[in-house]
């Protein structure tokens, strides 16, 4: 008894381990086994290269150049697209060696805000050249302090004060009334009268013109300006019969107006005036109004190659410039300071500049040759006039 109870006992423990272990040994011959080993590959002998990444090269050398000019108030538009155009050069003059830098600051037309951006831009920022100045007032003050700094201004007008670290874009004042004085006298044009917009500027060219006219030994009768209502003003000007009329403006909108009206009343005297009277947009707003205009030619010639393809860089980055050439000056400005700085290896300073500067009587620049005398820029003008539409050099 004892005997079939043990082996009955032992058999129920048995059962379940050998139906556990039948199970698994079914599940895993159930399941398809993969155990195929993978060819060798065959080694060809061959290593393949991986290409490096390249070493940096080295920075380009950067120049840097200040710009100050009015970017805020009424001048605004103007000193934009003077420093639109010294970025404009400096990317075309920059390449993987050497670079220039821009660094703009706010003249606002203003002695003071032009002598503290001078002192930030050199003291702070370490720049020792700077183009701009569009306002007589920035020209003399940064003109003041440029020596103390050891800093070298490329002005873009002029100022009133004579400074050796100064180098002006700008004709000196009065040379436009001497030229056009002259081109009077030697076309017999002997009696003249200046009829003015009435605006500052346009009473300023006034001035200067008689006081060279007198001195040319022209007959000035007395001006007269173009308002509103110039019934009057038309009525002394036939009694006065001048031989020539001279406009001036402040602008080429404002010089087309006052042609457009002496016509308008009649008047046919001979018409004479400064380069405002021959820009595309006075030529268009004065029709054949024009025709037989005497005026003066101080600057680019826009359809040289380099400047047309400069303006059109310009015109596609920046939209079509006011002031066409303020833009030339600003781009030729820092071309002439890249020439030094080329000149010497990239090492020039303030000193090195003005050395070169100063010797200069003529260079190369977008639209044809300009010219220097003592550092400064000269203007040697031509004698034009207006004939069907297009303005003609005169012999």
């Amino acid at each position: 008894m004892m005997g079939c109870h043990s082996d009955n006992f032992g058999a129920k423990i048995r059962s379940p381990l050998l139906a556990i272990m039948l199970f698994s040994i079914l599940l895993l011959a159930g399941c398809p086994q993969d155990n195929r080993v993978p060819p060798a590959q065959e080694d060809d002998g061959e290593v393949e290269y991986v290409q490096p990444e390249p070493e940096p090269g080295p920075e380009p050398l950067v120049t840097k150049v200040g710009f100050i000019g009015p970017l805020t108030g009424e001048n605004a538009s103007l000193g934009q697209e003077a420093l639109n155009a010294l970025r404009l050069a400096a990317s075309e003059l920059s390449d993987n060696l050497y670079s220039y830098e821009i660094i703009e600051q706010d003249g606002k037309c203003s002695y003071t805000n032009a002598a503290e951006a001078l002192e930030y831009l050199v003291d702070f920022r370490g720049v020792g050249a700077v183009i701009g100045g569009l306002c007589p007032d920035e020209v003399d003050g940064m003109a003041a302090s440029l020596e103390e700094r050891s800093a070298i201004l490329i002005s873009l007008s002029k100022g009133t004060m004579d400074n050796g670290q100064v180098m002006s874009f700008a004709p000196p004042e009065g040379s436009s009334a001497d030229a056009l004085a002259s081109l009077c006298a030697s076309r017999g044009m002997k009696r003249v009268l200046v009829v003015s917009d009435g605006s500052a500027a346009a009473l300023a060219k006034k001035s200067l013109f008689e006081s060279s006219a007198r001195k040319a030994g022209l007959s000035v009768l007395p001006a007269q300006v173009c308002a509103s209502d110039f019934s009057s003003a038309a009525l002394l000007i036939r009694g006065y019969n001048p031989e020539a009329i001279i406009v001036t403006a402040q602008d080429s909108s404002n010089a087309a107006k006052v042609v457009n009206t002496l016509r308008s009343y009649g008047i046919s005297a001979k018409i004479a005036g400064d380069s405002l009277l021959i820009t595309y947009e006075a030529l268009s707003a004065m029709g054949d109004n024009s025709e037989g205009i005497y005026s003066l030619d101080s600057g680019p010639d826009y359809m040289e190659g380099r400047l047309a393809y400069f303006l059109n860089e310009y015109s596609f980055a920046y939209g079509e410039p006011h002031d066409a050439e303020l833009v030339v000056n600003a781009a030729n400005a820092l071309y002439l300071l890249a020439q030094a700085q080329d000149f010497y290896s990239y090492r020039a300073t303030p000193q090195d500049f003005r050395n070169y500067w100063i010797s200069l009587d003529s260079w190369e620049g977008f639209g044809g040759a300009l010219f220097f005398e003592h550092g400064d820029r000269t203007s040697p003008f031509r004698e034009v006039t207006v004939s069907g539409g297009s303005v003609e050099i005169l012999s």
